[in-house]
């Protein structure tokens, strides 16, 4: 039966890692891991030309590319040949862009043109999959949108909706471990529904606490997390 399956852990052991902390950085051969931790924006890694394999030791290369951030998103950029002056591929794709909290492992060998990745693996035709979650409140108390273990998967919230039961006006406030991602006001009128419009600090990572609360104690809404998730689709 087909089912879903959260990604394994990496089983690739580099030997080196170069950590980055700026909005662009060239890989090099004698790296073997690239890791992403810059808090000021998105990040660009381009890789090295595959025709520059030619002549190395073993004519092959493995790159592990972590995103650390949990606000921007990294963009994987191919070389250009040398030989041909055609730009390489990753996945067949001219880029590949890693969320925040997620991962890829690359792989090519001299005398290909793309870059495969090989974990996680196997891909599915969409690489992510949506979710919904609905958690109700009505009280200033702090309400888990899961359970106290937090999220369960690295999760990417897209749209946050608070409906609103009754009349009374309180303002609902959703946290991403411990930094608010949106306070809302809810709206006076019952079954109204509000938008959250920015939303900040929307990756949230596998174990983070994502929680919910309310500024007043008998304000009761509903409020819906929309977004999508690491996850893929498997034979069972």
């Amino acid at each position: 039966m087909p089912g879903l399956l959260e990604f394994t852990r990496i089983k690739y052991a580099p030997n080196s890692i170069y950590t980055v902390g700026s909005s662009t950085y060239t890989a090099t051969l004698d790296v073997d891991e690239v890791d992403v931790n810059y808090a000021s924006g998105a990040v660009t890694v381009t890789l090295p030309a595959i025709s520059s394999l030619l002549g190395t030791t073993h004519n092959k290369k493995t790159y592990c590319l972590k995103n650390l951030s949990i606000s921007y998103d990294l963009t994987v950029q191919p070389g250009t040949s040398t030989i041909t002056n055609v730009a390489d591929t990753i996945q067949s794709k001219a880029v590949w862009t890693v969320k925040p909290n997620e991962y890829i492992v690359i792989a090519t060998q001299n005398g290909d043109t793309n870059w495969a990745i090989t974990d996680p693996f196997s891909l599915p035709a969409l690489e992510r999959v949506p979710f919904v979650v609905c958690v109700a409140t009505n009280s200033t108390g702090v309400v888990n949108v899961f359970d106290a273990n937090g999220a369960p998967v690295n999760l990417d919230v897209t749209e946050i909706l608070v409906n609103a039961l009754d009349a009374t006006a309180a303002s609902v406030t959703v946290t991403n471990s411990a930094s608010t991602m949106v306070t809302i006001n809810k709206g006076t009128t019952a079954n109204a529904i509000t938008g959250a419009g920015t939303i900040n600090y929307a990756a949230v990572a596998a174990g983070s606490t994502f929680t919910i609360a309310s500024s007043v104690t008998n304000g009761s809404s509903r409020v819906t997390i929309i977004g999508t998730m690491q996850t893929l689709e498997v034979a069972g």
